[in-house]
């Protein structure tokens, strides 16, 4: 290599360490590295063939490279700049509207949720809905069936009697038949307390017909709902798959559950005349044997009593200004 080029080609090396000490001093972007890339490149080039032809100048040649890198990155710089005046422009102009249509909409459409007003509203939900708690009861076998692919068992100690043996009888039909239709007792208590004590639905002076639900007509509502899903129960247990029945036994139980707490938060404590009938009726629930469906139809009679009995002397003694009157 001659004299001249290898002073050529120190002034070139120190020319790209210029080149890349502007790149990392604050103006640096993305242009501005791909262009000190092409300008290393060029420098490089040029110093290769002024090594091999030393006779020929490449000094000016890439002086004038360096000279259009640098314009380029002038330029670039002024764009980006010239950019993010506008956007910070537009920034300013547009982000009061939108905060102020976002506090409009939420001053007036949305309210005001926190954790501490959700739990508060949660809480005041149970107070008020307490007696809807044995509902839970359907979640049993909700989950068996979701998670496990099964149908929920009852305890040992509080089973589904099996029926198997009864359908398998010569007069099966009229057993089972007297069974399944014990549950006309709960329909007619219901209807009596939904229809006819408190009436539920009322014909106008002008022909029509308004519906009323208040708390007491919901007292029939329980009962004939209740004799609803015993009736399903009772008809799988008899007649259809008794791992089925199992499954039906909790909801059931749900629903006969919240039917009491019902009638416990609307009607008070039940009378000592409500306690006796009552507790006949939980002795022929809990003895299953001899005689089931001879026991348990009676339990579907005496419950019926029951509840109609104690919505009875209920509304008599909260409302005794209205006592023999319909509400």
């Amino acid at each position: 290599m001659t004299r001249m080029s290898f002073r050529t080609v120190l002034l070139l090396l120190t020319l790209m360490q210029v080149t890349r000490g502007f790149s990392n001093s604050g103006g640096s972007c993305i242009i501005c590295h791909a262009t000190n890339d092409n300008l290393s490149k060029n420098l490089l080039s040029n110093a290769l063939r002024s090594s091999r032809n030393p006779k020929k100048n490449a000094f000016p040649r890439a002086s004038s490279t360096l000279s259009t890198s640098l314009n380029v990155i002038g330029s670039s710089t002024k764009t980006v700049k010239a950019s993010g005046e506008v956007l910070s422009a537009l920034r300013d102009r547009l982000l009061p509207v939108i905060m102020s249509k976002l506090d409009r909409i939420y001053i007036w459409n949305l309210p005001k949720i926190s954790i501490l007003s959700l739990s508060e509203t949660f809480v005041s939900f149970l107070r008020k809905y307490w007696w809807l708690s044995p509902m839970s009861l359907v979640l049993i076998p909700l989950y068996c069936a979701i998670f496990k692919g099964t149908c929920a068992a009852m305890p040992d100690w509080w089973n589904v009697v099996p029926m198997d043996h009864i359908a398998a009888a010569d007069n099966s039909q009229w057993i089972i038949g007297h069974f399944l239709a014990s549950n006309i007792s709960y329909f007619a208590s219901g209807a009596y307390l939904m229809l006819k004590r408190f009436p539920l639905i009322r014909k106008m002076k002008t022909g029509g017909i308004k519906v009323r639900l208040t708390r007491f007509s919901m007292l029939g509502m329980w009962i004939f709902l209740a004799g609803a899903i015993s009736t399903v129960f009772h008809s799988i247990q008899a007649l259809g798959s008794y791992p089925l029945s199992q499954s039906l036994c909790y909801v059931d139980h749900a629903v006969a559950g919240s039917a009491f707490c019902y009638f416990l938060e609307t009607c008070g404590s039940p009378s000592r005349r409500v306690w006796s009938v009552g507790s006949a009726a939980l002795l022929t629930l809990v003895v299953t044997s001899p005689g089931y469906t001879f026991l348990h139809s009676f339990w579907h009679y005496l419950s019926a009593a029951t509840a109609t009995l104690w919505a009875l002397e209920g509304y008599a003694r909260l409302i005794p200004s209205r006592t023999g009157h319909t509400k």
